[in-house]
C-alpha cells in the first residue's frame, strides 16, 4: 500500500516538474489541507481544555464582574506590598543591567516601569480574584456584607 500511494505521488511529482506552477498549487493545497486538519483537532482540544478550566469559585462571590474602580479599591496591604516588592527588583535589575553599557539611568527607569506594570497587573489579578471568589476572601465578605 505504502509503494502505490509513493509511487502515484512521485509520477504526480513527475508529471508536475514540467509546469512548476501548477505543482506549487497542488502542494499548496496539500498543505492547506494538512492545516485544516490540524486545525480542527487543535480546536477539539480547545474545547476540553477550556471546558475543564472552567471552574466554579470556592469561596464566596461578591461579584461576578467587578469594575476596575471596584477591583483597585479593594486592593489590600499585601497587594501592596507585592507591587512595591515587584517594582523594586525590577528597578535594582534595571540598573545592574545597565552597568555595562553606562546606560544604568534609562535602565534603571525602564525596569521600573516594567515591574510597575508587572506589579499592579498581580495585584489586580489577585483582588479580582477575591472578589470573584476564586481566592479565600474573608476579608472582602466581612466587609461588603454590612
Amino acid at each position: 500500500m505504502k509503494s502505490s500511494s509513493f509511487l502515484r505521488s512521485s509520477v504526480l511529482e513527475g508529471f508536475f516538474l514540467c509546469s512548476p506552477n501548477i505543482f506549487d498549487y497542488f502542494c499548496s493545497l496539500r498543505i492547506l489541507e494538512r492545516e485544516r486538519v490540524e486545525d480542527s483537532e487543535v480546536e477539539e482540544e480547545d474545547e476540553t481544555r477550556t471546558s475543564q478550566h472552567r471552574r466554579k469559585p470556592e469561596y464566596p462571590v461578591i461579584d461576578r464582574n467587578p469594575p476596575f474602580t471596584k477591583t483597585v479599591a479593594n486592593f489590600n496591604t499585601l497587594d501592596y506590598l507585592r507591587l512595591s516588592t515587584i517594582t523594586g527588583i525590577s528597578v535594582t535589575v534595571g540598573y545592574l543591567s545597565g552597568v555595562k553599557p553606562n546606560i544604568r539611568g534609562p535602565s534603571m527607569v525602564t525596569g521600573g516601569l516594567i515591574g510597575l506594570m508587572g506589579g499592579f497587573m498581580y495585584a489586580y489579578q489577585n483582588s479580582c480574584g477575591r472578589l470573584m471568589g476564586f481566592f479565600p476572601n474573608e476579608g472582602e465578605v466581612a466587609r461588603y456584607k454590612k
